[in-house]
């Protein structure tokens, strides 16, 4: 009897005691576990009230904010995998814990919708070599290592059929490319990207489809606690995380890095700072932005323009050297006149550089090549 009290004694202190640790303590606004913004403590107004939007910003901030939420969260995810769940919050956990995103491409309209944009806009360009690089996620080439009970998308027949029949110079299917190599560590084990070995590859097929003669490569690993973005949305706990590495050639090509709208400069393909941040991926290029261009003391006279997301972060420290320049947009964040920018920068090739996932999800690039 006195253990029942005890028991009920003490769940009702949690309940007293708990609302008040979370408004007497400190807010966070940010978890760096799960790399997103916190919900702070909502304002009271009656326009919020009555909208209903105060009631649920208010729930969203008391469990953002909850005393040892992220302990919380580590042991509810680690009972579920221990009950046999292999899927969190869009992402798989596979053997050797390795994590899967999900592929969840838009409809099939929408991609038909997508392909006849960009081949509308290709055709407006054909005097520019043209390539896409459109590269498999670990989702399609290591299906082997997946759970038992994982039934994703099959990628490689929608790769496929986006890339038959579009009028494009070079469009390999990287999966058959990649295929030889698909036990090696092509993807981060807890990070939706690419490794720098998996983009090495892919660039050599790249140079030798346009005659570049490759340097020799010396790789560094530059770090081995990365814990991606994977680990975070997924919140499974990490055993083992990731190493980054990266290709260095022996060539002598100088560079002059200019972060257009941020209006700044740099000469280093790699941000040293970002190594000490959640993000550690950010490290190639220093993350995303809507306009970088690369001028290069190169003797070629060829100007690239590449659409890209983050996958080309990584992969353009290999080919800047054999351009005069390169520009590269994210059509996520860049919303200028491209036709114009052809013709104003003299560009004389053009590069389509995506993982799947995006390529496949998100709209940016479909809604920036409306007429």
């Amino acid at each position: 009897m006195k253990s029942k009290q005890s028991i009920i004694i003490i769940i009702t202190l949690i309940l007293l005691l708990c609302p008040l640790a979370i408004y007497l303590g400190k807010q966070k606004t940010f978890s760096e576990s799960e790399n997103r913004v916190l919900q702070t403590r909502p304002t009271l107004n009656s326009e919020d009230y009555i909208g209903g939007n105060f009631q649920s910003n208010q729930d969203r901030y008391l469990s953002d904010q909850f005393p040892f939420r992220n302990t919380f969260v580590t042991l509810k995810t680690k009972l579920d995998y221990w009950s046999g769940k292999r899927y969190f919050h869009n992402v798989y956990i596979g053997k050797k814990n390795q994590m899967f995103e999900d592929f969840t491409p838009f409809s099939n309209e929408q991609i038909e919708q997508l392909k006849e944009r960009l081949q509308t806009f290709l055709d407006g360009h054909q005097d520019l070599n043209t390539s896409m690089l459109l590269v498999p996620n670990a989702i399609s080439l290591q299906k082997d290592n997946l759970p038992s009970q994982a039934k994703p998308i099959d990628q490689t027949v929608i790769l496929q059929n986006f890339l038959e029949g579009l009028n494009v110079d070079y469009a390999p299917d990287l999966t058959e490319l990649l295929k030889e190599h698909a036990k090696e560590y092509l993807y981060y084990r807890t990070d939706h990207h690419w490794t720098s070995l998996n983009a090495y590859y892919v660039w050599q097929a790249f140079a030798s489809q346009n005659g570049f003669t490759l340097p020799e490569y010396t790789n560094y690993y530059i770090s081995d606690d990365f814990i991606g973005t994977l680990a975070s949305k997924s919140g499974y706990p990490v055993s083992q995380p990731d190493q980054i590495q990266i290709y260095v050639g022996d060539d002598q090509t100088n560079y002059t890095i200019s972060y257009v709208e941020e209006k700044k400069k740099t000469i280093s393909f790699y941000d040293e700072s970002k190594l000490t941040a959640k993000d550690q991926y950010a490290v190639f290029m220093g993350g995303n932005f809507a306009r970088v261009d690369i001028a290069t003391d190169s003797e070629s006279e060829q100007r690239l323009l590449i659409f890209k997301d983050s996958y080309a972060n990584a992969f353009v420290p290999f080919l800047a050297p054999y351009y005069e320049k390169v520009i590269m947009i994210d059509p996520r964040y860049y919303f200028g006149d491209v036709n114009q920018l052809i013709q104003d920068e003299g560009i004389t090739d053009m590069l389509f550089l995506y993982n799947a996932n995006t390529f496949f999800s998100d709209t940016s690039l479909n809604d920036y090549l409306a007429p």
